[in-house]
């Protein structure tokens, strides 16, 4: 409760926490330093101690608690820190993607008429290769054999069935796939991320997994 507390009525202080549970301890010392009665507020509530001028959480649980939830805000984080952060997150968008074409067309068309969709969408060589695969085994969220851009591509030209799921323009999401495809896949790559592109493509998760959230 004091966390919700403070994330909805004292915003800042609830940002020293969250630097603190992402061992940000120049940002924490920063605020610290500057905002003393934001720290002495946050040793008073009993959330967090001092000892010889370094600051630790009272309790190692509301650490791992505040960490989860802001998890993929980290910042000062070396180049594989950034790869496995845009993979990991690739991958889960790329699940629950699977779960809302597998879904959503099996509930408005039947198996047999969603699975043509998913088929009639790909391209004539990969037609062929997948035609045997059966619609469950197309879709399934964790081995299914097709790509991130295929999955994407179902969703915008069977658009109809799913601008009412997710609550987003066309346009914008076919920019937002589009750039996911071209920058989040840096470690198949073997290249670095640029930071510009680190930055548009956390933003970019963010907004899609908002949309998909019953899915993840």
């Amino acid at each position: 409760m004091m966390i919700m507390v403070l994330r909805d009525w004292y915003p800042d202080e609830y940002d020293m926490l969250t630097f603190l549970a992402q061992d940000d301890n120049e940002s924490f010392a920063e605020f610290a330093k500057d905002r003393q009665t934001y720290t002495k507020h946050l040793i008073g509530y009993g959330l967090i101690q001092v000892s010889n001028g370094n600051y630790a959480f009272n309790v190692e649980a509301l650490k791992t608690y505040m960490s989860n939830i802001h998890k993929f805000e980290r910042k000062h984080l070396t180049m594989e820190e950034k790869l496995i952060e845009v993979s990991a997150r690739r991958n889960q968008v790329e699940k629950a993607i699977r779960q809302l074409v597998r879904m959503t067309l099996l509930v408005l068309d039947g198996e047999a008429k969603a699975r043509k969709k998913v088929i009639d969408s790909l391209p004539e060589p990969r037609r062929r290769k997948l035609e045997g695969y059966s619609f469950g085994e197309l879709l399934d969220r964790d081995k299914s054999p097709l790509f991130f851009k295929e999955l994407t591509s179902i969703v915008i030209r069977e658009w109809g069935s799913f601008q009412n799921v997710l609550d987003m323009e066309k346009g914008k999401f076919s920019f937002i796939v589009d750039d996911i495809n071209r920058l989040g896949r840096p470690d198949a790559h073997a290249k670095d991320i640029q930071p510009e592109d680190f930055e548009q493509l956390r933003l970019h998760f963010k907004r899609l997994e908002n949309l998909l959230e019953q899915w993840l």
